[in-house]
């Protein structure tokens, strides 16, 4: 490819590249180890504020990886009084999971079943198993 791209250039244009295209693009194996996050949910929630650090509070909360959308509404009345304004806290939960699915930090499952991405870091002993109760935020 190199090669075909140089040919294209005029000969006083060109420049000698001293490693060739197999030395440049080295291909290395697949690890799935290597996507996994493990900078700690303390990290992540630092990046976040809002509705989106509130739902990823309550989520992260959650002992289990895979949880239902009910797992989440338990924590509607305490939502309730951090966003009195919100008249309608289950639509807003359900659009901040998939805004949280969208930056790469939930992945959905199922119709009722979600996935939390930090599965990595729960396992690893980073999150101690808590009771799926409300918090207080």
């Amino acid at each position: 490819m190199t090669e075909e791209i140089l040919s294209k250039v005029p000969r006083e244009k060109r420049i000698k590249f001293e490693k060739s295209e197999k030395d440049l693009f080295v291909e290395t194996a697949y690890e799935p180890e290597d996507d996994l996050y493990d900078g700690g949910v303390e990290t992540i929630a630092n990046t976040l504020s809002g509705w989106r650090l509130d739902i990823f509070k309550a989520v992260s909360s959650i002992s289990e990886n895979v949880f239902k959308l009910e797992n989440v509404y338990r924590w509607k009345n305490e939502l309730q009084k951090l966003h009195p304004d919100n008249r309608n806290i289950e639509a807003k939960i359900r659009q901040q999971l998939q805004e949280l699915r969208d930056l790469g930090l939930m992945e959905f499952l199922a119709p009722v079943y979600w996935f939390s991405v930090n599965a990595a870091t729960r396992t690893a002993g980073a999150l101690k198993k808590v009771p799926s109760t409300p918090p207080i935020f």
